[in-house]
């Protein structure tokens, strides 16, 4: 094997400085779309009148999170990981996409009632690790929780939903998107939920963020870097622009608002992507 050469990277002020000036045009759509979000919940905290008004505010606003933090990672050199916010992203958006498909009511009940069975997983082993089994106060709360959801649920241990992730994409495209040539949810579970994983999972497709090929051998690579940046930012706005026509028609706001946002979400497309403006759904 050829040697290595380790290069640490650069600092993080001059980082942000490049990524700025290199990405000016996808970091002002991700800022303008943040703020779109933010907007819609603004207005949608006013109007709100069902769980599933609420449910999609949820998810919108857990969504801005996730962007802020590619944004932060992205500007501090660390396109890699910032695909790992994008990810969570589109899980936000299928799950919000595939509640609000059918059976509003039955699936929100089911996918709050998966915290009980995530806790008791989580509490029981750190319980035995520590030898409080049986000392530890709340694990019985716990467990009663979790054999309550169980009989309301009995195949909950197979998640909220008892479908794969990618099912439920193909299941909420055919309830929103039917008309569509191209499934959208379909279609960025395949390309930014799939990046996304590789880029967080500790794979060997993971590890090709730590090395560069070079002549003769490689170059080892764990400082701050912007190669992949501008593609990490543009990645955002597939779960993003989904999410808020899904809140924003869920929400019932007016027409003229939500013409406003697929307006805007339509100039996102032609401003990335002039000479195809069909590039993202």
């Amino acid at each position: 094997m050829a040697q290595a050469q380790h290069v640490e990277g650069r600092d993080r002020a001059s980082i942000a400085r490049e990524v700025e000036a290199r990405c000016a045009t996808e970091l002002e759509l991700l800022r303008e779309l943040i703020g779109l979000a933010e907007q819609l919940i603004d207005e949608g905290g006013r109007i709100a009148k069902h769980d599933t008004h609420a449910i999609a505010l949820l998810h919108v606003a857990r969504a801005i999170k996730c962007l802020r933090a590619l944004e932060d990672l992205a500007l501090g050199g660390l396109p890699d990981d910032a695909l790992g916010p994008i990810r969570t992203a589109c899980e936000l958006t299928i799950d919000l996409a595939y509640i609000l498909a059918a059976d509003s009511d039955a699936r929100m009940e089911a996918y709050f009632a998966y915290e009980a069975v995530t806790n008791w997983k989580t509490a029981e082993p750190i319980a035995e690790l520590h030898g409080t089994t049986g000392t530890d106060p709340y694990l019985p709360i716990l467990k009663q929780r979790f054999e309550a959801v169980q009989a309301r649920f009995p195949q909950i241990h197979k998640g909220w939903a008892q479908r794969s992730l990618a099912k439920k994409a193909k299941a909420a495209d055919a309830a929103h998107f039917k008309d569509a040539e191209y499934p959208p949810l379909q279609r960025m579970y395949a390309l930014a939920y799939h990046e996304g994983c590789t880029a967080i999972h500790a794979g060997a497709g993971g590890l090709r963020a730590a090395f560069e090929s070079v002549p003769g051998g490689v170059t080892v690579r764990h400082g701050r870097h912007i190669a992949g940046v501008d593609r990490a930012i543009t990645l955002s706005f597939l779960p993003l622009q989904l999410l808020l026509d899904l809140a924003a028609e869920q929400l019932g706001l007016p027409e003229q608002q939500q013409q406003h946002i697929r307006g805007f979400l339509g100039r996102v497309q032609q401003r990335l992507y002039p000479e195809n403006d069909a590039s993202l759904p």
